[in-house]
């Protein structure tokens, strides 16, 4: 390779490395405190159009968090801690199908409550106590 087409690659690269981490979605947004506060596993449950339903979140320190309905696990995307409020959106299992679903709701102490919400509004009301 030519001495010109070695350096414009080596500043293709250099500034490839500096801006991947401006592309990647932190995993939570808010204060470190609101995250301790929902860090942990909750077991949710409610009553819905369709019967009881059973989901757990999962939040780590790192603000990585999974959502599990119906034997299915999915990523929680979009994690928002506000004071006491919280906001995500997460894939729900049901039946034969898959739902994008968000959740709006507040943490308080060691309890979680809020509503699963879908395209048509609220679908049901959740709420546990960490484990």
């Amino acid at each position: 390779m030519s001495r010109g087409l070695d350096r414009w690659l080596g500043v293709a690269w250099i500034i490839v490395g500096l801006a991947l981490p401006a592309f990647a979605e932190p995993p939570a947004s808010g204060s470190q405190e609101g995250l301790d506060a929902l860090v942990g596993t909750w077991n949710l449950s409610g009553d819905s159009p369709f019967g009881t339903l059973e989901h757990q979140l999962v939040v780590t320190a790192d603000g990585e968090a999974t959502y599990g309905s119906n034997g299915e696990v999915s990523d929680v995307r979009g994690l928002e801690i506000d004071g006491e409020k919280v906001r995500f959106e997460m894939t729900v299992y049901g039946g034969p199908s898959s739902y994008e679903m968000s959740f709006a709701g507040t943490v308080d102490d060691e309890r979680l409550t809020g509503e699963i919400i879908g395209s048509s509004g609220s679908f049901a009301t959740l709420s546990a106590k960490r484990e």
